[in-house]
């Protein structure tokens, strides 16, 4: 599940920085297929804690991406075009369904889980 995570993220991200393609050609089919072998091989073999540094890299540069670049501005993806901040959007909402999934089968393992609500999250980034 996390490898899965990061390749989706990554690859959205690719799309957003590149803003997207218009067409869903051969040339651009290919693109994709290569760039996710490559999201996936860097996650191949990786232990929790090394996936936790891929994840912390991630986010550095998507922070960097967001703080640059215009959300308003419509991204393509073959026929369908978003808004920047409608993919980012969905990136976040993809994140937290598969953070559930984890959690699910953390429970099903017999462990205690990781909370996921944001608002907690919040609490605890001003307490400690």
């Amino acid at each position: 599940m996390l490898a899965h995570l990061y390749v989706i993220d990554c690859g959205w991200l690719n799309l957003l920085s590149d803003k997207g393609f218009t067409e869903m050609t051969p040339e651009n089919i290919e693109e994709l297929k290569v760039a996710t072998e490559r999201f996936t091989k860097q996650t191949e073999g990786k232990s929790v804690e090394e996936m936790r540094m891929l994840f912390a890299e991630l986010s550095v540069t998507f922070r960097a991406f967001l703080e640059q670049e215009d959300l308003e501005e419509l991204c393509s993806y073959g026929a369908f075009q978003a808004r920047c901040a409608d993919v980012v959007q969905h990136v976040v909402n993809h994140g937290t369904y598969h953070r559930g999934n984890i959690t699910a089968m953390l429970r099903q393992l017999g462990h205690a889980g990781a909370q996921t609500d944001y608002t907690l999250y919040l609490y605890l980034k001003i307490v400690q």
